[in-house]
């Protein structure tokens, strides 16, 4: 049954904060101010109606008032926060966006050595079974769900099942140009990906704005290190602030969690990987790797309506492949188009001119398409072929 609050009563309490009074009487009114503002948010969380945990919360914490100043409100909420354990919340909002045919979309942000990767890592072991997934496949079971290239996601996103999970970090922080169109991708998988019930988690030195399909930004604000500073055994667990701001309100606190790092065989198959981006951050190499390139250039070959057209157009030109490019490679920026368009004219010279000196120049076998590409086959799709894109 609906309960009416009076507007008048609201009103009231509201005056009656910012009038003379004392300790005692000001923490009354504030307490029935607070209880009046639930029990008005209660009526949209009762009966038929629900909403997933963290949403809930969201939505009853942005009518909490704390003051009367608008920065002094958000100094005050991101202060309680940090006293406010939600754990249980959080662990529940993913159990049960799964349970509905959901995925979840989150953010780690915080300074590099505070361990947000490894929570990324940690947390896909509870909820997505990283660790059995890497004791049974091996290795290979990491890198089949860590991205460092945007580029790279989609490629891994086809071959992983419903409840599995694709982690990227740090390289979303581009530089320079393709940065934008980059960041309108991962905005647009937030938006399309939810039906396929794989979990989205990607790390970043710095928060981006603009995620409305995220369940979180989670915000490392204090970390227990395996050996302290003083040298006392650490615990191996961050702390994170948990933002949210959805249909485009403005993100606010909602408390803390506490999540632990990845387990040592986790971390093991995650080392090298984190070594080898190390290494392309020294060289200052921020856009992808020759490895990411190659596996562009291989998928290109799959995709139907490419396979039609160069049918028609047996042997493009560098100018050709750029359009192709940008039309089935969507992602990549002008500058990696160029790159890979001259790649792709002087792939298909050797593999027409010197077809046994390809593997020695670029490291790998080409694909039989690629073959029948340059050798003027005829590679058109079966009628009706669906474009595949990268």
């Amino acid at each position: 049954m609906t309960t009416f609050v009076p507007e008048h009563r609201i009103a009231f309490l509201v005056s009656r904060l910012n009038s003379g009074l004392n300790e005692d009487e000001h923490e009354g009114i504030f307490a029935e101010l607070g209880s009046t503002l639930m029990r008005l948010m209660d009526n949209s969380f009762r009966g038929h109606y629900q909403a997933f945990p963290l949403h809930e919360l969201y939505q009853r914490e942005r009518v909490q008032v704390y003051s009367e100043k608008p920065w002094l409100d958000q100094a005050i909420r991101y202060a309680l926060a940090h006293e406010k354990d939600i754990s249980d919340i959080f662990h529940a909002h993913i159990q049960e966006r799964r349970r509905y045919g959901g995925n979840v979309v989150l953010e780690f942000v915080g300074p590099t050595g505070s361990g947000k990767s490894s929570c990324m890592l940690g947390l896909m072991e509870r909820h997505n079974g990283l660790l059995e997934k890497i004791r049974s496949e091996g290795p290979s079971a990491m890198r089949n769900r860590l991205s460092i290239d945007l580029q790279e996601l989609p490629g891994k996103l086809e071959k992983l099942t419903a409840g599995d999970a694709v982690a990227l970090d740090e390289q979303l922080h581009l530089a320079g140009e393709g940065a934008t169109t980059a960041l309108k991708m991962m905005r647009n998988l937030e938006d399309t990906l939810r039906g396929t019930m794989i979990d989205i988690y990607f790390a970043s030195p710095g928060t981006r704005t603009g995620h409305d399909a995220s369940q979180g930004v989670l915000e490392a604000i204090s970390w227990s290190p395996p050996i302290l500073r003083d040298g006392a055994p650490g615990l191996a667990r961050t702390k994170f602030i948990v933002w949210l701001g959805l249909n485009g309100n403005e993100a606010i606190p909602l408390g803390y969690i506490d999540l632990p790092w990845a387990s040592p065989d986790v971390f093991a198959a995650y080392k090298p990987i984190k070594e080898e981006n190390l290494e392309r951050t020294k060289r200052g190499q921020f856009h992808q790797t020759g490895e990411a390139s190659d596996a562009i250039i291989r998928r290109l070959f799959e995709t139907p309506a490419l396979l039609e057209r160069l049918h028609i157009r047996a042997r493009p030109t560098k100018a050709d492949w750029k359009r192709y490019l940008q039309r089935y490679a969507p992602t990549m920026s002008i500058a990696e188009r160029d790159f890979l368009s001259a790649e792709l004219e002087e792939m298909m010279l050797c593999l027409r001119d010197e077809p046994t000196r390809f593997q020695r120049i670029w490291g790998w076998e080409p694909t039989e398409n690629m073959r029948r590409v340059a050798d003027g086959e005829d590679t058109s799709a079966p009628e009706g072929g669906r474009t595949r894109e990268l």
